[in-house]
């Protein structure tokens, strides 16, 4: 989660059009955000501004990954997102949020479910700061029994889960895809491979290959960019290539 990963700073309140609260966006910046600086995206981004902005692509479809909404307003997220869909024909997928940990999270996912786009959900584990610190097992983790009952009713609506940890929480991860292989499991953001140094990337494959041998599981390819550093063709490129053996 945002909150448990960057340091925060004294708040400034962006006004948005948009429908909906994003605490991250309009109320609160954090200095230390792992991509840097993303004052560009505090702002509106609307359907209309999608469409021109892809004119000349060729996009056959969309999902929708939860945005951090204000978690009281999660099912009110989804319900726009299908407004949106019903007038501009996307997004064609969504993925939801509901909290795994928490003791409305049947009423929730069953909630979500109910809408015909909802494919999966995105729910962020709590997670350590850094490698060397040990939290497994606090209410919240991916050893935390109540996370792990919510999560396995993901299996009973058939849907899927979008994982989003840091790279030393891989192995971690695996353990979960391996205990639930009913559940399909979808990597985002490529694992955050952090480390383009050699021994870095060296690290960070080390970690993937603990889920690449999980049949449920699968990567998105995406989110290359380093904090404080340019878009670099040769550096993105070498992380692409280490994921195409696993």
């Amino acid at each position: 989660m945002i909150e448990e990963c960057c340091a925060r700073a004294s708040p400034a309140v962006v006004a948005l059009e948009s429908e909906g609260r994003y605490p991250w966006l309009q109320e609160e910046y954090h200095d230390d955000f792992f991509l840097g600086d993303y004052h560009p995206i505090r702002q509106d981004f609307r359907a209309e501004e999608f469409l021109r902005a892809t004119s000349n692509q060729r996009v056959i479809g969309s999902v929708h990954v939860e945005a951090e909404r204000s978690r009281d307003e999660q099912v009110a997220e989804t319900q726009w997102l299908h407004q949106v869909n019903e007038r501009f024909g996307f997004p064609n997928a969504v993925v939801a949020h509901a909290w795994f940990d928490r003791d409305d999270c049947a009423e929730i996912l069953a909630q979500q479910a109910q809408f015909p786009l909802v494919r999966g959900f995105r729910s962020n584990p709590v997670t350590s700061s850094a490698f060397d610190q040990a939290i497994a097992g606090q209410p919240g983790t991916m050893q935390d029994s109540a996370w792990l009952d919510g999560f396995a009713l993901l299996e009973q609506f058939n849907l899927s889960w979008d994982l989003r940890v840091p790279p030393w929480h891989l192995p971690d991860a695996a353990e979960v895809t391996s205990a639930f292989p009913q559940i399909r499991i979808a990597l985002n953001h490529a694992g955050f491979a952090w480390e383009h140094s050699e021994a870095g990337l060296r690290r960070w494959r080390g970690r993937m290959e603990t889920l690449a041998g999980q049949p449920n599981g699968h990567v998105k390819l995406s989110e290359f960019c380093l904090k404080d550093e340019p878009w670099g063709y040769e550096s993105n490129r070498a992380v692409v290539a280490r994921h195409l053996p696993l």
